[in-house]
């Protein structure tokens, strides 16, 4: 099994002035969505393809990444020094 640690996700806008609201990901193999929902809450799908860490602190997987679909969201952080709201 291939263990991948996923810290910014390259399809994601995660960066200084977003923070992860839902940390989940969807397994290909049994259709099981999965979410960490606090820091070290490790959470595998039901045939343990695949497996989500990190709750809202950072975003950690586990498994081959061919099973896996990103599904985590984001949201703009206003409490972050020199916060500049985007224009969506």
């Amino acid at each position: 099994m291939t263990h991948i640690k996923v810290d910014y996700p390259v399809h994601s806008p995660y960066n200084d002035h977003m923070r992860i609201k839902t940390n989940k990901a969807k397994c290909r193999k049994c259709d099981d969505t999965i979410i960490s929902k606090h820091r070290h809450d490790f959470v595998r799908c039901k045939c343990g393809a695949i497996a989500v860490d990190g709750g809202t602190d950072y975003l950690k997987r586990t498994g081959g990444i061919e099973n896996c679909i990103e599904l985590s969201e984001y949201v703009e952080d206003d409490e972050t020094p020199g916060f500049v709201p985007s224009n969506n």
